[in-house]
């Protein structure tokens, strides 16, 4: 696995109006937190999302969309090009078998979710990667 070069901790909340559920056809779905990544470069990536604190775990999973728009949400509607798979456990990765992924140089916003937009729980999301410039990745709570 490539490094560790950032990490985001948030939370999905009700009180705070961050539990959106995974079913993007859900108004609800908009509510979950979002995070820009910007990749200055082509670079691999893999991301781990983690929950924390539970004592019984729930489905978790995350979305990887492209784009344009800089500091801005996404909706549904935006181009999906990876997801992870949604499993009851303590982590997720972008494959089961951790495999790391290649994406190009640009814009993306990285939405974790909750199997049930009912559902609390606190997260970090692990971004690892390689990029062949010297520039890290950018990666901004949204």
């Amino acid at each position: 696995m490539a490094p560790r070069v950032a990490r985001q901790e948030g939370e999905w909340s009700g009180t705070r109006g961050t539990n959106g559920g995974s079913d993007l056809r859900s108004e609800e779905w908009t509510k979950n937190p979002q995070y820009e990544l910007m990749l200055p470069a082509p670079a691999v990536v893999d991301l781990v999302l983690w929950q924390r604190g539970a004592q019984r775990y729930s489905p978790i999973g995350f979305d990887i969309f492209e784009s344009a728009n800089p500091s801005q949400r996404v909706g549904p509607a935006a181009k999906r090009v990876l997801m992870s798979s949604l499993v009851a456990a303590r982590q997720v990765t972008l494959d089961d078998a951790g495999t790391e992924q290649l994406l190009e140089a640009g814009r993306y916003v990285v939405v974790p979710c909750m199997h049930t937009a009912d559902t609390e729980a606190a997260f970090m999301l692990d971004l690892h990667a390689q990029c062949k410039e010297a520039n890290l990745p950018m990666f901004n709570s949204l």
